[in-house]
Protein backbone atom coordinates (compact mmCIF):
# COMPACT_ATOMS: atom_id res chain seq x y z
CA UNK A 1 0.00 0.00 0.00
CA UNK A 2 1.10 3.57 -0.57
CA UNK A 3 -0.54 6.82 0.42
CA UNK A 4 0.04 10.40 -0.70
CA UNK A 5 -1.38 13.48 1.01
CA UNK A 6 -0.90 16.53 -1.21
CA UNK A 7 -0.98 19.89 0.52
CA UNK A 8 -0.16 23.48 -0.36
CA UNK A 9 3.22 23.43 1.37
CA UNK A 10 4.08 19.76 1.80
CA UNK A 11 3.38 16.30 0.46
CA UNK A 12 3.31 13.40 2.92
CA UNK A 13 4.05 9.97 1.48
CA UNK A 14 3.84 6.63 3.24
CA UNK A 15 4.27 2.96 2.41
CA UNK A 16 2.62 0.25 4.48
CA UNK A 17 2.02 -3.50 4.57
CA UNK A 18 -1.47 -2.80 5.94
CA UNK A 19 -3.36 0.28 7.16
CA UNK A 20 -2.03 -0.31 10.68
CA UNK A 21 1.50 -1.37 9.69
CA UNK A 22 3.33 1.66 8.25
CA UNK A 23 6.77 0.69 6.97
CA UNK A 24 8.19 4.08 5.93
CA UNK A 25 7.11 7.67 5.51
CA UNK A 26 8.55 10.93 4.28
CA UNK A 27 7.45 14.56 3.98
CA UNK A 28 8.64 16.62 1.01
CA UNK A 29 7.96 20.26 0.06
CA UNK A 30 5.25 20.73 -2.56
CA UNK A 31 6.94 21.82 -5.80
CA UNK A 32 5.10 24.54 -7.76
CA UNK A 33 5.77 22.66 -11.01
CA UNK A 34 3.29 19.78 -11.40
CA UNK A 35 5.58 17.65 -13.60
CA UNK A 36 8.39 17.96 -11.07
CA UNK A 37 5.94 17.09 -8.28
CA UNK A 38 4.75 13.91 -10.05
CA UNK A 39 8.33 12.74 -10.63
CA UNK A 40 9.30 13.53 -7.04
CA UNK A 41 6.28 11.64 -5.64
CA UNK A 42 7.04 8.59 -7.80
CA UNK A 43 10.73 8.67 -6.87
CA UNK A 44 9.86 8.91 -3.17
CA UNK A 45 7.41 5.98 -3.33
CA UNK A 46 10.03 3.86 -5.08
CA UNK A 47 12.62 4.84 -2.46
CA UNK A 48 10.30 4.05 0.45
CA UNK A 49 9.02 0.78 -1.02
CA UNK A 50 12.47 -0.60 -1.78
CA UNK A 51 12.03 -4.11 -3.21
CA UNK A 52 8.37 -4.33 -2.13
CA UNK A 53 5.64 -4.06 -4.77
CA UNK A 54 2.96 -1.40 -4.42
CA UNK A 55 -0.44 -3.00 -5.04
CA UNK A 56 -2.63 -0.02 -4.22
CA UNK A 57 -2.30 3.74 -3.94
CA UNK A 58 -4.48 6.30 -2.22
CA UNK A 59 -4.19 10.02 -2.86
CA UNK A 60 -5.62 12.88 -0.85
CA UNK A 61 -5.63 16.24 -2.61
CA UNK A 62 -7.19 19.67 -2.37
CA UNK A 63 -10.04 20.22 -4.80
CA UNK A 64 -11.72 20.76 -7.05
CA UNK A 65 -11.31 17.21 -8.33
CA UNK A 66 -12.81 15.47 -11.35
CA UNK A 67 -13.48 12.00 -9.89
CA UNK A 68 -14.74 10.62 -13.20
CA UNK A 69 -11.48 11.34 -15.05
CA UNK A 70 -9.23 11.21 -11.97
CA UNK A 71 -7.90 14.75 -12.24
CA UNK A 72 -6.89 17.42 -9.77
CA UNK A 73 -8.38 20.41 -11.58
CA UNK A 74 -7.25 23.70 -10.04
CA UNK A 75 -6.40 23.61 -6.32
CA UNK A 76 -6.50 27.01 -4.66
CA UNK A 77 -3.08 26.89 -2.94
CA UNK A 78 -1.09 24.96 -5.56
CA UNK A 79 -0.40 26.27 -9.10
CA UNK A 80 -1.27 22.93 -10.74
CA UNK A 81 -3.92 22.45 -13.41
CA UNK A 82 -5.51 19.23 -14.67
CA UNK A 83 -3.06 16.80 -13.08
Amino acid sequence: LAGIDIGGTKISIGVAKSPKNIQAQKVIPTPPNQTQALHLMLQTIRELAGNNRIHSLGISSPGPIDTKDGLILSPRHIPWRNV
